[in-house]
């Protein structure tokens, strides 16, 4: 039986150990996983003037082409502001959005699966399959010690019930996954935390995504 209980406590040596591969790449898996399968469209359809165009187009042709102008600019805005975000984090941050990340779509597929939508279930739930095999792969167990080697075997079970859950058409599984993700981001951040402060403690010198 594996012990998925995410008890342990790190400090900054098993946080830097653990954290210290994977980076570049989990930044673009991250923008990857944010966007979907395909990449997001940028294109704005352009304004046509303060006046509805004349003939058959009426003014509720006009407002709902400026209503999808508004709603494609702010999609664009949003997906821009993500990105940058992405390009910026450091690696433990990254860590922390990637769990977020998948937090957030087992919950999206538990509700699919629920609502009988097993297209958007099944989308999501792969989403979050790559986001722990993104965990597993990135993870050093050479520096890690035991610590690494306990977290790639939970991983490892995660990524079993999300595949056991799509499978079978079960929520339950998926509630168990998304309790245990949150757990681990819970402890991570803590982690994190107690880095930092030892970092200051030391006289080391705190970066601006750290402060």
């Amino acid at each position: 039986m594996i012990d998925n209980r995410p008890n342990q406590q790190y400090g900054k040596d098993t946080v830097t150990s653990i954290t210290a591969s994977g980076g570049g790449s989990s930044r673009h898996n991250l923008l990857q996983y944010e966007r979907g399968r395909g990449q997001p469209s940028h294109h704005i359809p352009p304004s046509r003037g303060g006046l509805p165009p004349k003939g058959e187009r009426t003014h509720r042709t006009h407002f709902a082409h400026m209503n999808a102008y508004q709603s494609a600019l702010q999609k664009q805005q949003a997906t821009q502001y993500k990105e940058q975000q992405v390009r910026t984090a450091s690696k433990e941050q990254l860590l922390i959005m990637l769990y977020d990340g998948a937090i957030r779509f087992t919950k999206i597929a538990k509700k699919a699966m629920e609502s009988g939508d097993l297209q958007t279930s099944n989308e999501h739930l792969i989403k979050a399959q790559r986001i722990v095999t993104e965990f597993m792969v990135s993870l050093d167990q050479d520096t890690g010690g035991d610590a690494s080697k306990g977290l790639f075997q939970l991983y490892e079970y995660l990524h079993y019930r999300l595949v056991q859950a799509n499978i079978k058409k079960d929520p339950d599984m998926i509630v168990e996954v998304t309790d245990h993700l949150r757990g681990l981001r819970d402890t991570w951040q803590q982690a994190i935390n107690i880095a930092i402060q030892e970092k200051r403690l030391s006289g080391e010198k705190i970066t601006a995504n750290e402060a």
